[in-house]
């Protein structure tokens, strides 16, 4: 339709028009698309209460808000760099109702997740080594236990493997010219 668009309108103006060949611009996408999915890595931290436990919403903001994070209109926490407004990580609720201000003063929550979106952040290892500690930071504050995705503990080993997978997904980025962070990062991977 844009093609076609562009086609009417050009013999008004005092240019010339050659449209690309459509099949090829749609087998672009798709290729695009694919690589954008192989290359899409988020890596989740989850604080969680032991067993039956819970943390209340207002403390939680507190802690939250303590730490730098403000809540966002999304329904998560938001930590933005001071400099540039961009979001470095998010925390979110582990169970998969949002955060508002209302639910936050008046349920609890089992658990929060900090998550870092690698291709959307600049310097994605010195961020993942930042969220790690203040993820651990918030475990010791409110009494919980940092967990995986499996909720199983995470050690030393545990966060350096996951370290290197940051690493990893980060140099395939570089590879195919998509510097994490960048406007053209941005522009591929939505937030």
């Amino acid at each position: 339709t844009f093609i076609r668009v562009v086609g009417d309108i050009a013999p008004t103006l005092p240019a010339a028009f050659t449209p690309p060949d459509v099949g090829q611009e749609v087998a672009r996408a798709e290729s695009l698309d694919r690589l954008c999915a192989e290359l899409d890595v988020q890596i989740g931290l989850t604080v969680q209460k032991p067993e039956s436990g819970s943390i209340a919403g207002t403390r939680l903001r507190g802690v939250a808000e303590a730490a730098g994070f403000r809540l966002a209109p999304g329904g998560r926490f938001e930590l933005a760099n001071e400099e540039t407004g961009a979001v470095v990580y998010t925390l979110q609720n582990l169970r998969p109702d949002p955060f508002t201000a209302e639910s936050l003063r008046l349920t609890a929550t089992n658990g929060v997740v900090f998550l870092l979106d690698v291709a959307r952040t600049a310097d994605p290892v010195r961020t993942f080594d930042q969220m790690k500690m203040a993820a651990k930071r918030m475990a010791k504050t409110l009494g919980g236990e940092l967990v995986d995705d499996n909720h199983r503990p995470l050690d030393d080993a545990a966060f350096a493997l996951i370290r290197e997978q940051v690493d990893g997904a980060a140099e395939a980025l570089r590879a195919v010219h998509i510097e994490p962070g960048s406007a053209r990062a941005l522009a591929l991977f939505s937030a």
